[in-house]
């Protein structure tokens, strides 16, 4: 009775305990997640479960509880103050291996560093608490020793159910263990979920066609179209063209990706690995993005040969911004015809509480959180800096932004979605002739406004220097902040919606779709189109894909066809209805 009276009090405790940290970070919970799907597919285990808090939570109850029973002996006493901490001390130790060993081995990484050692000392002084009494000796043969932990699972079991029905929606993927169930082709006839975003939105459409599936590697990160090819970027650092066994370009030497990260002796893990392509369009170089050995933003430059073979000798490394803690790189690279440069993508470089007291998407002498020209100055931004002494950045197009993944650029408009933070999602377009005009780069608002939402900052370090002094930056974001034209927010009945993934708009006069936009999101399996001249909005439900979506692109040749890349290595073509 004790072991299961102390495994029932670790399976609410840890369901508790493990949902709060899943919670305090949507982005990060659905990418350990992702960690968990990769590693349960290389074994190829012959069956499917869900994956969420609660595999987590039972892994961890089902090893503290058994070690807990062997290492606590038959009678606690609490005689003296050196006895009752030297138990505790034992409690503390055990669990910690527990815990962090089993957060290290299912690669769980980024959470809430006080959430966890808060619930770490919770946890350590209210077991104990509970071993006591379930063994006072003084109570052996009386009802009491089982009255007390009915007790405490009867609170428990409120605080959780109670915990449930104010949270978001349980955080959960599918765990799938083989490639063959990704993917089934045929007419999607889903229906779609309920919007709640921007009041543009218009219908939802059925009648996806699944047309095809190539697997490429274990992971893919993004789509390149170039002159009707197609290039398949995968996280480790190879580019494929068009195929599966046409490899383009191989730099995996050079890169830290997110899948194993430890190989290089260093204990850090998130969205790391090979982002971004960019041809320049007189067919004699290229640009690749990626995050170094060292963890930094890396744009490389690359000579193409005349047989459109690589020159690996000659590359030379054009900008390098350190990362230090390994998320919000975007690191997405395009060339502009408007600017006739390359126009980069950089996240805020942040995790997930700490960008509502740092402003740095805002300073604008900071290449963080911002969008910019590689080798042409464009803007003549105000100057919102730690100090006076720092010279601004005259390349910035766009500032404010939290992880933009991907942008894409249309005649004069500039397509930015924004990775919101933990309740709305965001698409910008900018106008590029307002720049032109002025000289002032668009202001989003990331972290003061996630989405339409304003966070309310009222202290950080960034200042607005103007002749010389320092003025609060808060009246002066949100006179300027500009904001989406598309939003929606996470929790939806009957489905969990969690970050924007840029695509690209059909340019096509013969498509139906003639001037949408469409975009994705990373974890819903929805597709979305936006008419930006009738600004209305549709949903086209993909069915079940059972991995994440990475990127999405208008297939070059194809009309009324779709590409998106996912996070199990697979690129899917679909037919729009």
């Amino acid at each position: 009775m004790f072991i299961l009276n102390l495994f029932l009090y670790n399976f609410f405790f840890h369901s508790f305990f493990i949902q709060r940290l899943f919670d305090s970070d949507v982005n990060i919970s659905f990418n350990n997640l992702g960690n968990i799907q990769n590693d349960l597919i290389k074994i190829g285990l012959p069956f499917s479960f869900t994956l969420n808090f609660y595999f987590v939570a039972l892994v961890i109850s089902i090893f503290s509880s058994a070690l807990i029973y062997i290492s606590i002996p038959k009678t606690i006493k609490i005689d003296t103050p050196l006895i009752f901490f030297k138990e505790l001390f034992k409690i503390l130790i055990n669990y910690s291996a527990i815990l962090f060993g089993v957060l290290y081995f299912f690669r769980l990484f980024n959470f809430n560093r006080g959430l966890i050692i808060f619930g770490l000392l919770v946890y350590v002084v209210s077991s104990y608490i509970l071993i006591w009494l379930l063994r006072l000796e003084k109570y052996k043969n009386i009802s009491f020793k089982y009255i007390v932990p009915t007790l405490v699972f009867i609170v428990l079991t409120f605080s959780v159910f109670f915990s449930f029905q104010n949270s978001s929606e349980t955080i959960s993927i599918s765990a799938t263990t083989t490639t063959s169930t990704l993917f089934s082709p045929g007419v999607v006839d889903s229906q779609c979920s309920p919007w709640l975003g921007s009041v543009n939105f218009k219908e939802c459409r059925s009648g996806i066609e699944k047309v095809n599936s190539t697997r490429f590697s274990e992971s893919l990160n993004n789509i390149i179209v170039f002159k009707n090819d197609i290039y398949v970027l995968d996280v480790f650092g190879v580019i494929y063209k068009n195929s599966p066994s046409n490899i383009y370009l191989d730099i995996s030497e050079k890169i830290l990706n997110r899948l194993d990260p430890d190989i290089y002796g260093l204990e850090i893990s998130g969205e790391q690995g090979l982002f971004s392509l960019a041809f320049h369009p007189t067919d004699d170089s290229l640009l690749v993005s990626y995050s170094n050995l060292e963890n930094s933003l890396v744009v490389e430059k690359y000579f193409i040969n005349q047989d459109n073979s690589i020159q690996y000798e000659t590359s030379e490394i054009l900008l390098k911004v350190p990362n230090s803690q390994g998320l919000h790189f975007s690191g997405n690279l395009l060339w502009s015809n408007y600017f006739k440069d390359f126009i980069l993508s950089i996240g805020d470089m942040e995790g997930n509480s700490r960008p509502l007291e740092y402003s740095e998407p805002i300073a604008t002498t900071s290449l963080k959180g911002k969008i910019i020209l590689l080798n042409t100055d464009v803007s003549n931004p105000e100057q919102l800096s730690v100090n006076r002494n720092t010279e601004v950045y005259k390349n910035i197009i766009a500032y404010g932004l939290r992880n933009p993944w991907k942008t894409y650029e249309y005649k004069n408009y500039l397509f930015v979605p924004d990775i919101g933070l933990s309740t709305e999602e965001e698409l910008n377009i900018l106008n590029l002739e307002e720049i032109s005009n002025t000289q002032k780069p668009f202001l989003l608002g990331w972290p003061h406004y996630e989405g339409t939402i304003d966070n309310e900052i009222k202290y950080n370090e960034i200042y607005l220097y103007q002749n010389g002094i320092a003025n609060n930056i808060n009246s002066f974001v949100k006179e300027n902040s500009i904001f989406p034209k598309v939003y929606y927010t996470h929790q939806a009945p009957e489905n969990f919606r969690a970050a924007i993934i840029g695509g690209g708009v059909i340019e096509n006069k013969e498509s139906k779709y003639y001037e949408h936009y469409f975009f994705a999101d990373y974890l819903s399996n929805e597709l979305f189109a936006y008419d930006f001249n009738k600004d209305e909005l549709f949903i086209f439900p993909l069915g079940n894909v059972n991995s994440f979506i990475t990127s999405v692109e208008i297939h070059p040749t194809k009309v009324d066809t779709v590409l998106f890349t996912t996070g199990t290595g697979n690129l899917i073509e679909i037919k729009l209805p």
